[in-house]
């Protein structure tokens, strides 16, 4: 890459893959070119999912990465459909300087040569959903190369198609959410032995708050409006729920703009030990909830659909197909789910799991597969499923469960696989808005959970670490280097809890500041 990264050359089968992710199905649509340089015989042009690329902003081998790419091929001028070719248009291979155009509006994508429309203006693909991002690639034998000039500001456009806008910031749609901060933050504080002690200055009045000591290798501790002040529970261990005085003693509150701490007895070292350093993570809901009834279980739900979080509370039937309503009006890709009275783990969902099986929170595992997680049924936008086991739905067990459904510009959860490599080479994770918060964790082997947050860590590389399945101290690690974007994170490190090559990865990221208002770090 060069001359600002718009200018790509890539030998034998490799790819240039952009960074600025736009919506395939904006209905004023988006253009952008690219003008091959020289007289190569393969190049292409066109488009590829957010998902689909292991690497962003660098040279990268053709190798496994067809999915999910849409381009126009030099060579025949066949459409390339995740690595399908079909009849498109005009040849354009073997002469320097043509230029391609890629056209993208309601889900349907052009190609033009030159400025003509190919195919007599009929779609290369329609039906087209998500975000996409630019690539150009050379899929030819070793021994030649191709470049290309990437044209994205509309100034430099050899042709101005009528009803398309260029790939820019300023015409990304406006975030649902235009400060995330109203709907999760992060705190930090000293502990003083207090009763009463407040924490204070987030912008809502909390529904859920985490606390962990960074200094001190004490549990994790974790309450919510529904279950109620004075009780807590820990994402590290099987215990069932306390009911204080402890780290949420019988004096907490929610308040407005945070929460007030009960210095308790000897359980003071999970929130307020004088001396110890601590993190408060803290997300709005809606109070302590109302009766849900979409399920064949009537729950308790706390919903803040506007930022895809809900807490749910209810009590387990032990029946083969129970549903438990949610609140979201989405479709939750991740939740938690843990007895209060039982001792039993925390059960995690996540849709790059799927739902034949599931992980612990509290554990480094691997996956774990068993229709007895979710009764092999994906959730819906109103209910998740489960099946007959404690972990879950024991009979009279009373259950809690925190879920999370994507949120455009506020939350993203999904998967990706490791590259094996460091520096430029590390796998880049598209969320499209700068983390504020990211939780990650591997599961085709064993791996901890792994928490990084802007405020803890505000510079990269990003390395401060905490893990909800530990009751360790903070630590500071050099071999697992991230870098937080403007839309996203790159792992600058190959470290096997991360970056494994050929490993797969779960994470939830939660935003502060939405791609079309972040800056870079």
């Amino acid at each position: 890459l060069s001359d600002g990264n718009l200018v790509a050359s890539a030998a034998a089968d490799s790819a240039a893959i952009g960074t600025m992710a736009f919506d395939v199905t904006d209905s004023a649509g988006f253009y952008f070119e690219a003008k091959v340089t020289t007289a190569a015989t393969y190049p292409n042009v066109g488009i590829r999912t957010v998902e689909s690329p292991s690497q962003v902003g660098a040279v990268t081998s053709l190798s496994g990465n067809s999915t999910g790419r849409y381009s126009f091929t030099g060579s025949n001028g066949q459409f390339n459909d995740a690595g399908s070719g079909s009849s498109y248009g005009s040849a354009w291979a073997g002469t320097a300087d043509k230029v391609i155009g890629v056209l993208v509006k309601d889900g349907a994508l052009y190609f033009s040569i030159d400025g003509t429309i190919q195919n007599s203006g009929t779609a290369a693909k329609t039906g087209l959903t998500g975000y996409m991002l630019p690539t150009v690639f050379y899929d030819a034998g070793s021994g030649t190369s191709a470049s290309w000039e990437m044209r994205f500001d509309a100034a430099d456009w050899e042709t101005t198609p009528t009803g398309y806008k260029a790939i820019t910031s300023s015409n990304l749609a406006d975030p649902s959410i235009a400060d995330p901060s109203n709907h999760f933050d992060t705190k930090l504080w000293t502990g003083n032995d207090t009763d009463g002690r407040a924490i204070t200055g987030y912008n809502f009045q909390p529904d859920w708050v985490w606390i962990k000591s960074r200094s001190g290798a004490y549990s994790h501790s974790l309450t919510d409006a529904v279950r109620g002040v004075g009780k807590y529970m820990q994402t590290n261990t099987t215990d069932t729920q306390v009911n204080g005085p402890g780290a949420f003693g019988s004096t907490l509150a929610f308040t407005s703009d945070g929460y007030t701490l009960d210095n308790g007895t000897s359980d003071n070292l999970y929130v307020n030990a004088g001396g110890e350093t601590y993190v408060g993570w803290a997300l709005k809901a809606n109070g302590s909830g109302s009766s849900n009834t979409d399920g064949s279980i009537t729950s308790t739900v706390s919903a803040n659909p506007a930022a895809g979080f809900s807490i749910v509370k209810y009590t387990g039937n032990a029946t083969v197909g129970a549903t438990v309503g949610h609140g979201l009006g989405a479709v939750p890709k991740m939740f938690v789910v843990k007895p209060m009275d039982a001792v039993e783990g925390w059960a995690v969902y996540h849709s790059g799991i799927g739902n034949t099986g599931g992980v612990y929170w509290n554990l480094n595992s691997a996956v774990d597969t068993g229709d007895y997680y979710w009764n092999d049924t994906t959730p819906t936008s109103s209910v998740f499923t489960l099946h007959d086991h404690v972990l879950n739905n024991g009979s009279g067990n009373n259950m809690i469960a925190y879920c999370f459904a994507e949120v455009e510009g506020f939350s993203k959860i999904g998967s990706y696989t490791g590259t094996g490599s460091a520096g430029s080479g590390g796998a880049y994770i598209h969320t499209g808005f700068k983390p504020a918060w990211v939780m990650l964790k591997r599961t085709d082997s064993g791996g901890e959970w792994e928490v990084s947050d802007r405020v803890r860590d505000p510079d990269n590389p990003v390395r401060l670490i905490l893990q909800p399945n530990s009751s360790g101290v903070e630590w500071d690690s050099t071999t697992r280097d991230i870098d937080w974007l403007s839309n996203g994170f790159k792992h600058r490190s190959s470290h096997a809890d991360f970056n494994a090559s050929g490993g797969t990865y779960i994470y939830l990221a939660l935003a502060e500041t939405a791609f079309k208002h972040a800056t870079a770090r």
